[in-house]
């Protein structure tokens, strides 16, 4: 690994494991001032002083008369916070605690948002709208607000499909039961679908003997649905492998696209971010 990619991992190593402590509430936001100076000060500059190509060999004469050792503020070991349990009786430990995302930091907020997090990329675009709009907080959610319906507009004809494909598939998965071992359901189905012989009395005892006779003609459908979905799941894998995105996917872009069309004023990839992590409602 190159040495960029090196000082990316450590970094973000040790600050998500503070970030996550703050968020908890068992590290006071503070003691991410004691993280080294490699993982706090800009990138280039940790770049151009810890890459191989700047590194020189030490001088191990004797150092020039006017070089002076650059003082260092004492700093608290970042492993020291870490194991330093938390006092369940401190008052002001307990009232410090993060409760919402509103109180997170930019950078944590950030950094959530590119993890993933639908909340952190929802608090994120409320920022954006207050630094463009120049208003506090509570008028950036009620102009969210607009953002989301116009994010969620024309959205219910469109997952209308996935909607009635999510009861119909549940609800046939449900109804295989009864046409298989129940007697008198399978009996009705046969006359009015299959038209085969029924097995003899004797046969139909148990529901096991029941499963054994509708099985006949339950096999053939389920057995090719199941190979016919298990086409299109090596199929929607191969289009991954090529870079082209399923159509759900698509549509969600396409969506994101619109919206930041629609709201030029904020950043694009902020507003894209948030509609790209919004469900098909």
């Amino acid at each position: 690994r190159t040495t960029k990619s090196v000082a990316e991992s450590a970094m973000s190593l040790t600050m998500r494991a503070g970030l996550k402590l703050v968020k908890r509430g068992a590290l006071p936001r503070e003691a991410l001032a004691a993280l080294p100076s490699f993982a706090t000060a800009p990138f280039s500059r940790r770049i151009h002083s810890h890459s191989v190509r700047h590194r020189t060999r030490p001088n191990l004469g004797t150092p020039p008369h006017n070089t002076r050792p650059q003082p260092t503020a004492p700093s608290r070991p970042f492993s020291k916070l870490v194991n330093d349990p938390a006092d369940p009786n401190d008052d002001e430990y307990v009232h410090r605690m993060i409760r919402d995302f509103s109180e997170l930091d930019n950078d944590t907020v950030v950094m959530l948002a590119i993890e993933g997090n639908a909340d952190a990329v929802k608090e994120r675009l409320i920022r954006e709208i207050m630094s463009k709009e120049e208003v506090e907080y509570d008028d950036a959610c009620e102009k969210f607000k607009e953002v989301e319906r116009a994010n969620n507009a024309g959205m219910f004809a469109l997952s209308a499909p996935y909607k009635v494909t999510a009861l119909a598939s549940g609800a046939v998965a449900f109804a295989t039961f009864p046409l298989c071992f129940d007697l008198e359901t399978a009996k009705l189905f046969n006359d009015l679908y299959v038209t085969t012989e029924v097995a003899d009395p004797e046969d139909l005892e148990t529901l096991l003997e029941v499963g054994t006779w509708t099985w006949n003609w339950m096999e053939p459908p389920l057995g090719q649905l199941s190979f016919f979905l298990l086409c299109l799941q090596y199929s929607r894998a191969q289009l991954d492998k090529t870079g082209k995105k399923p159509f759900t996917q698509w549509l969600k872009q396409r969506r994101a696209t619109q919206l930041a069309s629609k709201f030029p004023k904020y950043h694009a990839s902020i507003v894209q971010d948030y509609s790209l992590h919004t469900g098909l409602k």
